[in-house]
């Protein structure tokens, strides 16, 4: 029992050591610390003046000096106040953008370094505001709109899920003539003064109104008309609130179900402004007065999510699903009590996280053919023209092949395919983001696809933001940078013209789609827990590799071995070929069994059970207990904290939806792997088969373990 005691002390000390290591690695992670800030913080004239070209730190900038003889300075009208354009609709009324770009293309007017966070970009006047993520909290940031340079920032929420799938904000402040207003994915809400970020109010939505959150966090932008801002919130009889803009005070709060991440859409049908809840099962019309549920249209029961933006053009809704799910028109009929009623299914243009916008009468968006968006590669799927009235295809870019690389099919070379794009429209064109970085602008033309240029200017992870245009400079940003080009005449940008950059000269990290040689198959749906029938297989393939292929591999080597090293060494090098091999199998096998057998193979399981039993094997059980080999110990060990870290920053990376499950079997295992360590000065072949045995079930309640809660917690 004293035995026991003293390794159960030595496991848990080593487990604090673990929990740093991961926290070490967190830190390192693509994040970029700027220090805790305590409220708004006003940059530093010094800050603002920095024009340093490689710059690493994102308290710094790359500015363009301003041109004191320049042509035209910002209109004090130009407004982008919300993530969808001044008219919710993703239109914006600028002219005079360029029809032709030169061989550079657009110049590049400034470009700074941001942390983490999928909030795309505001602006008014010649402010900009968007938010992002460091290791010590999520900020609300202002920036000046013709260098970049900081105004002040404001620290509202801790870091959201830094390591996993969708870290950072992922809602988009909105403006207006004073004030800015977000939201966090914790469900905060509050509102900052746009001059010096002075808090004016802030709470908890979820709090408040007794809501339980949403899975991957909170992403509805607030929405602002007539001085009341509507958020979908989703607790008992708030599935929408309207607060009042001035102090956050509650106007009214009304239906029951459950919330997504689509922001509420205000509208106009007749003289009467209505609201549209895009939620988790349901669509619901509200009277933007009372909050009085006037129609509501059930989508479905259990898990569903939406996060596109409807399209309304009076009387007609648009709303696009994801999932495959097409899209659907549904008409606000009656005027004393409106409803809403289904005209027209399609399976046509399924939006998850990229929005259609509406221009003239035809639909222009990307159909994802991917059953939802991958946070880990380019998606599959189709850049459409559809006719809003009849539904017909005007015209279609891209390929339907899986798109794992930028160039999958040499009938459609990247070069002149949209991706997985989200779009805004100005002057007559589309403007498009696609998910590898790359700015497109084209033609509106329901005719053809007539591309004008496109340029890349953000790589090395995938965009899911939207491009802002703001007085012919369009923002865009990602995970690492934001960047700010001209689309309009560059004489008419108040920024000294021998400042710019070139595309050519802006470092952009190269997009590098590893997942491909990792995963040779993927999982349709990545982030669906495995069945009852995978596990099992997987079990299986596991058990096979790690206590059939790998001790026959174990003897051959040792025997091989033993005529140098001697009979009384080749126990140990059998331990030691065997354990390896298992441990390799284990690593490689979900690439090469997936490969060979065309079928999703998950193998990495066996890898860290491995990596545990080499710890438990030569771990210092008492204090004062003498260790052979010291370097082997301490080797071990690094092995297995890099296994786990390695493991869950993976499977994060890749979406898979096992990324922790199974590195709760240790303690299942513990009592196997002991047994072992008292017993391991026997020999004779009944020790070593009662030592491959006790591994093999060991290896059996680690994984069950693991596979259990994940059918415990999936499987209805």
């Amino acid at each position: 029992m004293n035995c026991t005691n003293q390794c159960s002390k030595k496991l848990w000390a080593k487990s604090r050591l673990v929990c740093f290591a991961g926290v070490l690695i967190w830190s390192l992670s693509g994040l970029s610390c700027q220090g805790c800030l305590n409220g708004a913080q006003p940059a530093t004239q010094e800050s603002a003046q920095l024009a340093e070209r490689n710059v690493s730190d994102p308290s710094q900038i790359i500015p363009r000096a301003h041109d004191a003889n320049s042509r035209s300075s910002p209109s004090d009208n130009a407004t982008w106040d919300f993530v969808r354009g001044p008219n919710y609709d993703g239109n914006s009324s600028e002219k005079n953008l360029l029809g032709e770009w030169s061989a550079e293309g657009p110049p590049v007017v400034w470009h700074r370094s941001l942390g983490q966070g999928y909030s795309s970009v505001t602006g008014r006047n010649n402010r900009i505001f968007t938010q992002y993520q460091t290791v010590t909290g999520q900020y609300l940031i202002c920036l000046d709109s013709l260098t970049g340079a900081t105004l002040w920032e404001y620290q509202h929420s801790w870091p959201y899920d830094p390591a996993g799938l969708y870290p950072g904000p992922q809602s988009t402040p909105t403006l207006d003539q004073k004030y800015v207003y977000f939201t966090s994915p914790q469900g905060t809400v509050g509102c900052l003064d746009q001059l010096n970020g002075t808090v004016i109010w802030q709470f908890d939505l979820l709090e408040r109104f007794a809501a339980k959150g949403i899975e991957f966090g909170y992403s509805c932008s607030p929405v602002l008309v007539d001085g009341v801002i509507y958020l979908p919130v989703g607790g008992s009889n708030a599935s929408m609130v309207a607060l009042r803009a001035s102090d956050g005070a509650t106007i009214w709060q009304s239906g029951n179900e459950p919330i997504s991440h689509s922001s509420a859409l205000p509208i106009e049908y007749g003289k009467r402004r209505l609201v549209v809840g895009y939620l988790k099962n349901a669509i619901q019309l509200y009277d933007a007065r009372d909050g009085a549920v006037l129609s509501t249209i059930m989508l479905s029961e259990g898990y569903d999510e939406h996060s596109a933006w409807p399209i309304y053009r009076e009387p007609v809704l648009w709303f696009s699903g994801p999932f495959r799910s097409g899209s659907m028109w549904i008409e606000i009929v009656g005027n004393d009590s409106p409803t809403l009623e289904l005209r027209r299914e399609s399976e046509l243009l399924s939006n998850d996280v990229c929005s259609t916008i509406l221009v003239g009468d035809h639909l222009y968006g990307f159909d994802l053919v991917d059953v939802q968006s991958k946070v880990h590669r380019p998606s599959r799927g189709l850049f459409r023209c559809i006719e809003f009235a009849s539904a017909r295809e005007a015209w279609a870019n891209g390929s339907l092949r899986e798109r794992r690389q930028l160039e999958t099919d040499a009938s459609v070379p990247a070069s002149s395919t949209i991706g997985h794009a989200a779009v805004i429209q100005a002057d007559g064109k589309l403007i498009m983001l696609n998910d590898v970085g790359e700015l497109i602008v084209a033609w509106a033309d329901p005719q053809s696809y007539r591309e004008i240029g496109r340029v890349r200017l953000l790589g090395g992870s995938i965009c899911w933001t939207q491009p802002m245009l703001l007085n012919g400079l369009v923002y865009v940003r990602d995970h690492s940078r934001v960047v700010c080009v001209a689309l309009g005449d560059p004489r008419d940008v108040p920024v000294d013209a021998e400042t710019m950059l070139t595309a050519a000269e802006l470092p952009v990290a190269s997009y590098r789609d590893w997942s491909a040689w990792i995963l040779s198959v993927e999982p349709e749906y990545a982030m669906t827990a495995p069945t009852p029938q995978w596990l099992l297989r997987w079990y299986w393939i596991t058990l096979l590799c790690g206590w059939a292929v790998a001790p026959v591999v174990g003897i051959l080597v040792a025997e091989v071995l033993a005529w140098r090293i001697g009979r009384k060494r080749y126990a140990a090098a059998y331990d030691g070929v065997w354990t390896g091999t298992a441990f390799g199998l284990g690593l490689l096998g979900t690439t090469w069994l997936s490969y060979w057998t065309d079928e999703f193979e998950f193998t990495w399981p066996l890898s860290l059970a491995i990596a545990f039993q080499w710890v438990v094997a030569l771990a210092s059980l008492r204090r004062g207990d003498p260790v052979e080999y010291p370097w082997l110990t301490r080797t071990a060990f690094a092995i297995f904290v890099m296994s786990i870290i390695g493991y869950f920053l993976i499977c994060r990376r890749l979406s898979l939806a096992f990324e922790w499950s199974f590195l709760t079997g240790y303690p299942a295992a513990l009592p196997f792997l002991l047994a072992i360590r008292f017993w391991k000065n026997r020999s004779g072949w009944r020790w070593h088969l009662s030592k491959w045995l006790l591994t093999a079930v060991a290896y059996t309640a680690f994984y069950w373990m693991g596979a259990g809660i994940m059918l415990w917690k999936y499987q209805p």
